[in-house]
């Protein structure tokens, strides 16, 4: 798992063996949840930087097809956000912290139990100056939720998360900028005020049955909604709904005398936008450039069984069947209908084996597939009269691993795995017109199909490039190291805690991630340079 800042950003790029590394915004090919409940719109784009990693507890994190558990179904897997609840939550929490580039964050929390009711609710405030200019950010986030124990056999849970979000937008650099002012921003950012400003709300309700010592059974329904106004190229005004359910059967017991352990789901979702673009003059709204809507909708079928052979080896089958239908309305006809509709079905299996050498060891393979539909801005990118002739993102991933421990001290997860990918979704900027200052994405689909591997931890990606791709992307990329600044609890008494963070001690010039395939050269995206941050903390 990789997770590389933008701009020192929440919003960041997020991978899991490979999938999104071409994204130059945003994620995809992850899916993810918060206490099990999907949380990204229903085309499979996801906006994470609105989760409160101060509200989690704990996080799940299920590479490739082991995400078929919650229904997952892209190459990457799925995260899932546990959030605290009143049970495990303390009555009174507080928390300050600050440093450097101007950063503070302040968090109050609270939670309880009240008969067979509970209760959990976090409200932070973040504020960013940022390394670079034009890089300041501001987040309010609002998180709570609702516990009900109905009955010994019945449980209930509202999840609530508010999000107000803004922050500014830099870009990306040249090397020779990179290199002499990493710090500044690009120009034409600057001047037209590039940045992304949302209110999103989040509802998921989650009620949980047990039928008997074996069965339970699972109802989710949630609702989210984002208003965004996001100045770039052209200034967009969008509104996105997203509304879904989920319908989970689990069965932890015998079959023909042996072990068996089964999870079944049906996963409805549809999302709607509507989006209005205005010219971008000097970061005001000018004249109305495009107006259209769009709908999305998925209906998803799977399950997955362990069935113990023996005791200590298990086999693994699962599938999922999945119909995605998009469709595109446009409502700005003077230059043109684009309006488009498409429809992509599958059906993806999964096979494996686990094999449990002694309490602390296991073994594991697996062979399994994935299916992942373009996004709708990416059947809808620049230049095309209706939608793309994109097909979706076919994978075949097989993989062999091990993981364990020994005496509690030496802990391992080893795997190696192949992805055979056809038809990889990938950018294309191109520069429609010499010294063009917005440069469009096109996407495209991949041929010949990219690969890729990984060994004893360190990733390596096979690329033979054809004669189209950016210099930018190599032939062979190896990636084997990342340093990941860990926060400790420097001093504890009590209920008062004291913490410190360090960062790029050595003081370096690098870039965190990077813009790919841009096609007027500006690909660097620097990272912060030496920073320290420290913060207390209260419990009560």
């Amino acid at each position: 798992m990789l997770v590389q800042p933008r701009f020192g950003a929440d919003e960041s790029q997020f991978s899991i063996r490979g999938s999104g590394l071409r994204s130059n915004f945003h994620e995809r090919g992850v899916n993810l949840f918060i206490n099990g409940t999907p949380y990204q719109d229903a085309d499979g784009f996801s906006d994470f930087e609105t989760i409160e990693l101060q509200a989690v507890r704990e996080v799940e994190v299920w590479k490739g097809a082991n995400a078929l558990r919650y229904g997952g179904n892209t190459s990457g897997g799925g995260v899932n956000f546990i959030t605290y609840t009143g049970e495990n939550s303390s009555p009174l929490h507080i928390s300050l912290e600050g440093g450097a580039y101007g950063l503070f964050k302040g968090q109050i929390s609270s939670g309880g139990v009240r008969g067979p009711l509970s209760y959990y609710a976090s409200l932070s405030e973040t504020e960013i100056g940022g390394y670079r200019e034009h890089s300041h950010q501001g987040r309010q986030r609002l998180y709570g939720n609702l516990g009900w124990r109905v009955s010994d056999r019945t449980s209930a849970r509202l999840d609530l998360i508010y999000v107000n979000a803004a922050e500014q937008l830099p870009g990306a650099l040249t090397r020779q900028e990179f290199l002499a002012a990493p710090r500044k921003a690009d120009p034409g950012y600057v001047t037209d005020n590039w940045g992304r400003f949302q209110n999103a709300v989040h509802v998921g309700l989650d009620v949980t049955h047990r039928i008997d010592d074996r069965q339970e059974i699972e109802v989710i329904a949630y609702g989210q909604y984002r208003k965004l106004y996001h100045p770039i190229y052209q200034i967009l005004d969008q509104g996105t709904r997203t509304f879904g359910g989920e319908f989970r059967y689990r069965y932890a017991g015998t079959l023909f005398g042996h072990g068996d352990r089964f999870v079944a789901g049906f996963a409805p979702q549809i999302g709607t936008q509507g989006d209005r673009n205005y010219q971008n003059l000097l970061g005001q709204p000018g004249a109305l450039a495009a107006r259209f809507g769009d709908r999305s909708t998925n209906w998803g079928f799977y399950f997955d069984n362990q069935f113990d052979i023996r005791p200590g080896l298990t086999f693994v089958v699962g599938g999922r069947g999945d119909t995605a239908y998009r469709r595109y309305e446009d409502h700005f006809l003077s230059d043109g209908d684009q309006s488009d509709h498409r429809t992509y079905r599958a059906f993806s299996p999964k096979f494996g084996l686990t094999w449990q050498v002694s309490d602390q060891v296991q073994v594991f393979g697996n062979i399994s597939r994935s299916y992942e539909p373009p996004l709708m801005f990416e059947l809808t990118s620049f230049g095309a009269p209706g939608f793309l002739p994109l097909k979706a993102q076919d994978t075949w991933q097989y993989e062999v691993g091990t993981r364990g421990n020994v005496s509690n001290r030496l802990n391992w997860d080893l795997a190696f795995f192949d992805l055979e990918v056809r038809n990889e979704l990938m950018n294309v900027n191109l520069v429609p017109y010499p010294g063009a200052f917005h440069i469009p994405k096109l996407s495209e689909c991949a041929c010949p199909s990219p690969r890729l591997r990984n060994r004893a931890g360190c990733r390596v990606e096979e690329w033979p490039a054809p004669a189209t791709r950016s210099p930018l992307v190599p032939r062979c990329v190896h990636v084997c190291a990342v340093h990941v600044p860990r926060r400790h609890n420097l001093y504890d008494w009590h209920k008062i805690g004291l913490f410190l963070e360090a960062a790029n001690l050595t003081d370096r010039n690098y870039s965190a991630s990077v813009q790919v395939d841009a096609g007027n050269g500006r690909f660097y995206e620097p990272a912060n340079r030496r920073s320290v941050y420290g913060g207390v903390r209260w419990h009560f």
